[in-house]
């Protein structure tokens, strides 16, 4: 149930940034270890801690662009952490 609900969630916050920065959002999200995603941004799978994960995307669009993907990231996880209040979501700041 986790993982499913962290693939919509990635699913979520790729798409958003798509809509930004197009392919490039892409080439960011295959950065990330434990994060495997097609060329054409459909995650295909998740390994290792989800926490972590979702983490290391945040840490990675600070680089990029600094707090503007971090506070629309932010935004989508609350929406999330609403929707699932039994799921144990990482603290983003």
């Amino acid at each position: 149930m986790n993982e499913e609900v962290y693939t919509g969630l990635l699913t979520r916050i790729i798409e958003n940034e798509q809509s930004f920065y197009g392919n490039l959002a892409i080439e960011i999200f295959r950065k990330i270890n434990g994060l495997d995603i097609s060329s054409d941004g459909k995650i295909l799978a998740i390994s290792g801690d989800l926490k972590d994960v979702i983490r290391d995307i945040v840490v990675e669009y600070k680089k990029f662009d600094g707090d503007l993907s971090l506070k629309l990231i932010k935004s989508i996880l609350e929406a999330y952490k609403s929707s699932y209040p039994g799921i144990d979501f990482p603290i983003i700041q």
